[in-house]
């Protein structure tokens, strides 16, 4: 299915439908990607990060925590701890311990 996907489609719609697919296959893995993406190479992409901590809080933001240790090696707050700094880092990575402190 993503064969067909990149061979049929260019730019805008070959991402959606790209993403649209990777994420219905498995979540999790989806927005692990998502935010590991958000914080390599360098700086970080702010907006992305916020985004993606926010809107998966109250939804599946446990099981992205697992994923991306599972794929990437380290915590997802290690991870955050190292990009980020200050109120910013810590409001962060309140939103990633959630309810589990």
């Amino acid at each position: 299915m993503l064969q067909f996907l990149q061979k049929q489609f260019s730019g805008d719609a070959k991402k959606a439908l790209l993403a649209l697919v990777q994420c219905s296959r498995n979540a999790s893995i989806y927005f692990a990607n998502l935010l590991n993406d958000s914080m390599k190479g360098p700086g970080t992409r702010d907006h992305d990060l916020i985004r993606l901590l926010v809107t998966r809080s109250e939804v599946d933001l446990l099981s992205i925590r697992e994923t991306y240790f599972s794929n990437f090696r380290k915590t997802l707050v290690e991870e955050v701890a190292a990009e980020c700094k200050g109120p910013y880092r810590d409001c962060l990575i309140a939103i990633i311990r959630g309810n589990s402190m």
